[in-house]
């Protein structure tokens, strides 16, 4: 990945947009006082890129503390190179009042343009997050303390570093999980203490106990149907005697309402009569109301069409005043609108002109720019024509003094890639050879302590076999006491002439027997626990044996791979001393002597092919720079000759401008054409509004007269309608009434809504269905009674046999359900028995399981395995690295657990790290960095590193040799930049100074 450009704003001591452009940097150091925001440019590359900042910013709700202070938002843009193509990230976050948001955009430049790219980050880079920062920003630093420090810090360090804290997790883990598989263990036990299983006896017992009373209830129900039928039928006689009585009772109080009935009906036919005449009631109190309605109506329509005449006579005395001042106005406003059009005309023309003039005027500054502009670029092209010459000739000088030796080369190009292989196999050699003898000493060593731990073991089975018989011996004897004491202890309890029950006959009192002494008794103790230390001894002695067994037969395992090891390794460095020797054709040579022989020839035929190259370059400068030069003449001939026309085309555009405007002062008075329009514009429209005004007002009380007589009219035969319609009513109505013999008084007074009258037939009806119901149903319950006949202490016999024979059932279900629920439990139980067990036997498995991981995982097993062998890959490659940095002269070696160096310019000397200098400690500690980050890359592209130099101060010697060793890395076609804060330091290369200000801190470059 090669850097492009990046570009901040609001992100941490950023606020103000900040562009960082890489295009024409190799090799530069960052710079800045604390705080200024060195690593915060770092930050925003990872931020990015993976939206996270490490130790900062690990998930989105971080982000927030990313932005500057202050500020509501932050925007990154990130653009780089990899593989041939450009790619361009922007992320950006911002603070609203519904919540934040962000926006994520991924592009790469296809044929010129930006294109949508669909695929991730991590998949472009071939790294994930914690890969990138360990790869791109090397901890300088914290190499320098591992080489230095001890066996265990270079543990610590390096865990962290290659991300190895991982299996120390695990290992936590793996322990987390035994003591929870400990805890589940616990608890299952407990569960299986507590289920209480019954026995077989008692299932059994239950079971045929249930099907006993599974037998007899068929028996008990039918029992308890027939207790239940015969009540019943005592229970529906009683109510039918209660039932009838009531009913005697009710047709006695239905006959009392017998008279008020008679009248309810008398009531309810004249109320039918009234009824029949009430539409012709209904007639004749409607033509009434409408009668006095068009009365009242004919007296508003006479009202209203006086008013509607009067107005009218006024709208129209208006309206003819009006109209005598119309052509007097209209002829007005035509002489004031052929003016308006003069008018228009000259400000058309005026502002055309000042149009023109001020195109005019910006030409002629174009012209005059373009003209200095052409001027100052001849003089560029000039210099630029001069520094071709001198770079030219500066080569071609180069070129003369350069005379590579291509054919050595080729064959050293060949040999040099061998010769780590070489050194590689020569060390692996080397290092099986003193694994195996290592391996053959533990062997023999072991076999000797084989050999003692065996007749120990004789030893002391001997003096178990004694120490067992001694125990059985003293308990058998400590039993016969016992049983003589018992004895004796019973006969004390005898009389003479008793059966004695320790011999059968009978006792004498001279037959009475001794107590033992505590004396005579063996004391067992301590021959148990003798006899228990003798056996732990025994397995003890037996456990180290077999281990001694087991490491010997791995011993020899060991033995034998490793001479295989040797023997592949001898055949590996004997491939590759002839490979070398056939290429040089010679069977001695020095490997670091064709080292710098290839070195050296390599920057000759570098030196001579950037020679060739530059000249070709500096040839087609030179040539573009000649006629450049001549073009740039010629255009500035012609650029002056613009100028002159362009300096007479303002002088007439404003002489034409000047009589315009004069022209329509005349006209106007002083007055702009805009003010001129408008004025006439509002005087039509106010003499406009005028009119239609009083046209409106008289159209209006025209058409209100004409409303107000055509009202009066239709009043008026309303009128008249109505009036005979009444008369002939009237006299109706006075003859129906006399017809039914009612006067209009007595026939309001009878006069009954429908629903009165539906309410007396329903209320007389009822009357009628509930005396007939009655006397039915009196008669049908007499029937159906007959001669029997009941009580209240008949039916409570019943009800207690029923409830005795209910009781009974009840009783034996209850048995039967608990009978059933005992042997679903017992089952239930056994079989959470059999899940335990088996659950019980899964989480012993997986404590076994996590137990053998988490041991296997300790730091002294697995985790040191890894970590030695990943420090020896490091320092193979760091190796390399470090002879590339320091001319073949120091090489990494491990001795002891102690890190030193292999001075070739001293005869191989070996030195402590301690003893370097400040300079080729950092040459040292920068080698382990980048073989680190080479190995983690795991192969993929890395286009730019950033270093911490993890200096307080350079001497000068140092100075130069870190300055050195940076400039070599800057020959491997990457991008590096050196975070330091000495001055000495950062001024032997092109400088990105990081500046603190009220406003945020800002960039700027500043070449070496």
């Amino acid at each position: 990945m090669r850097p492009i450009k990046l570009t901040v704003e609001g992100f941490t001591s950023f606020r103000t947009k900040q562009e960082l452009d890489f295009t024409e940097l190799d090799l530069f150091a960052i710079t800045g006082a604390t705080g200024a925001g060195k690593s915060s440019l770092l930050d925003a590359i990872t931020y990015a890129l993976y939206e996270k900042v490490p130790g900062k910013v690990t998930r989105k709700a971080d982000i927030p503390e990313l932005v500057s202070q202050g500020e509501q938002s932050l925007k990154v843009s990130f653009q780089f190179q990899l593989k041939q193509t450009e790619y361009k990230i922007t992320r950006s976050w911002k603070d609203r009042r519904s919540g934040t948001k962000t926006n994520f955009l991924l592009d790469h430049l296809e044929q010129g343009q930006w294109q949508r790219c669909d695929r991730s980050v991590e998949d472009i880079l071939g790294m994930d997050f914690d890969t990138f920062t360990r790869v791109i920003v090397l901890p300088q630093g914290q190499f320098d303390e591992f080489l230095k420090g001890s066996a265990a810090k270079r543990r610590e360090i390096l865990r962290n570093l290659g991300g190895l804290n991982i299996f120390e997790e695990m290992r936590q883990r793996a322990s987390d999980r035994v003591k929870n598989a400990q805890i589940k263990l616990a608890e299952i036990n407990g569960k299986i203490e507590g289920l209480e299983l019954p026995t077989d006896a008692e299932i059994t017992t239950n079971q045929t106990e249930l099907e006993t009373l599974e037998q007899n209830l068929p028996q008990l129900t039918e029992e308890v149907a027939i207790a239940g039928k015969l009540l019943e039928e005592e229970e529906k006689l009683l109510e039918q005697i209660r039932r009838l009585e009531k009913l005697q009772q009710n047709l006695a109080q239905i006959n009392l309402k017998e008279t008020e009935i008679e009248k309810l009906k008398q009531k309810l036919k004249i109320a039918q009569a009234a009824n029949r005449l009430k539409s012709d009631w209904d007639r004749v109190r409607d033509i009434r109301q409408r009668f006095t309605k068009t009365s009242d109506n004919l007296q508003d329509a006479t009202d209203k069409l006086a008013r509607a005449k009067s107005e009218l006579k006024t709208q129209q005395e208006n309206r003819d005043c009006l109209q005598a001042i119309a052509s007097e106005k209209e002829a007005q406003f035509d002489r004031r609108s052929q003016n308006l059009a003069t008018a228009e005309a000259y400000s058309q023309q005026e502002g055309q002109a000042k149009i023109e003039f001020s195109q005019a005027q910006n030409k002629l500054q174009q012209k005059t720019k373009q003209c200095q502009e052409r001027e100052v670029e001849v003089r560029q092209v000039r210099e630029t024509v001069t520094k071709a010459q001198k770079k030219l000739e500066t080569v071609n000088n180069t070129l003369a003094q350069t005379s590579p030796d291509t054919s050595r080369l080729e064959i050293l190009d060949m040999v040099v890639p061998l010769i780590p292989q070489w050194e590689t196999a020569v060390r692996q050699e080397q290092t099986v050879r003193e694994k195996l003898d290592r391996t053959v000493k533990e062997k023999q060593q072991l076999q000797s302590e084989h050999t003692s731990s065996l007749e120990q073991l004789e030893v002391i089975e001997v003096k178990l076999q004694e120490a067992e018989l001694s125990l059985e011996e003293a308990k058998a004897s400590n039993d016969r006491f016992a049983r003589k004491n018992h004895a004796a202890i019973l006969r004390t309890a005898l009389y003479p002439g008793d059966d004695c029950p320790v011999c059968g006959g009978k006792y004498p009192e001279a037959h009475l027997l001794p107590f033992l002494t505590d004396a005579e008794i063996i004391e067992l103790k301590p021959l148990e626990k003798f006899v228990n230390n003798t056996r732990q001894n025994c397995q003890q002695a037996q456990t180290t044996l077999t281990q001694i067994i087991t490491r010997l037969e791995s011993l020899q395992k060991q033995e034998t791979s490793l001479q295989q090891e040797l023997k592949i390794a001898q055949i590996e460095l004997s491939k590759f001393q002839n490979q070398i020797a056939d290429i040089l054709k010679a069977e001695v040579w020095d490997s670091k002597a064709l080292k710098q022989e290839q070195k050296r020839l390599s920057e000759q035929n570098k030196a001579y092919q950037q020679a060739l190259i530059q000249k070709q370059k500096v040839e087609a400068e030179l040539e573009r720079s000649e006629q450049s030069l001549e073009f740039c003449q010629n255009n500035i001939e012609t650029a002056r000759e613009e100028l002159d026309a362009a300096n007479a085309e303002v002088e007439y555009r404003q002489q034409l401008l000047v009589e315009i405007q004069d022209k329509l002062h005349q006209v106007t008075n002083g007055k702009t054409y805009d003010s001129l329009k408008h004025e006439l514009e509002r005087d039509k429209n106010q003499w406009k509004m005028q009119k239609q005004e009083t046209d409106a007002k008289f159209n209006q009380a025209q058409n209100h007269f004409t409303q107000a007589e055509t009202t009066y009219n239709n009043s008026n035969e309303n009128f008249a309608h109505t009036k005979s319609q009444q008369e002939h009513l009237e006299t109706q109505w006075q003859v129906a009434l006399a017809d039914n013999s009612f006067t209009e008084i007595s026939f309001k007074e009878a006069l009954v809504t429908e629903t009165k009258q539906q309410e007396w037939q329903k209320e007389i009806a009822s009357y009628t269905q509930q005396k007939i119901e009655a006397t039915s149903r009196v008669r049908e319950i007499k029937d159906n009674i007959g001669d029997r006949t009941t009580d209240e202490a008949s039916l409570t016999k019943r009800r207690e046999a029923k409830q005795l024979a209910e009781k009974k059932l009840e009783e034996s279900r209850e048995q039967k359900i608990e009978l059933e629920i005992w042997l679903k439990n017992a089952a239930t139980k056994q079989q959470q028995s059999q899940d335990l067990l088996e659950r019980q036997q899964q989480v012993k498995q997986q404590e076994h399981i996590y137990q053998t991981l988490a041991r296997d995982l300790q730091t002294n097993h697995f985790q040191a395995f890894i970590l030695e062998h990943l420090e020896r890959e490091l320092v193979t490659r760091a190796t390399v690295l470090l002879q590339d940095l320091t001319d073949s002269r120091y090489a990494l070696k491990i001795e002891n657990g102690e890190y030193r160096v292999e001075d070739n310019w001293n005869a191989g000397e070996m030195r402590g790290i301690r003893t370097l200098s400040g300079g080729e400690t950092f040459a040292a500690s920068l080698s382990m960095a980048l073989s680190l980050s080479e190995k983690l890359s795991m192969g993929a592209e890395i286009g730019c590193l950033f270093l911490d130099e993890g200096f307080g101060t350079l001497d000068r010697e140092t100075l130069d040799i870190v300055t050195r060793t940076l400039e070599s890395l800057r020959q491997q076609d990457r991008l590096i930049g050196v975070i330091t804060h000495i001055p000495a330091l950062a001024e032997q290369f092109t400088q990105i100074k990081v500046q603190k200000s009220q406003l945020g801190s800002n960039l700027r470059v500043e070449l070496c």
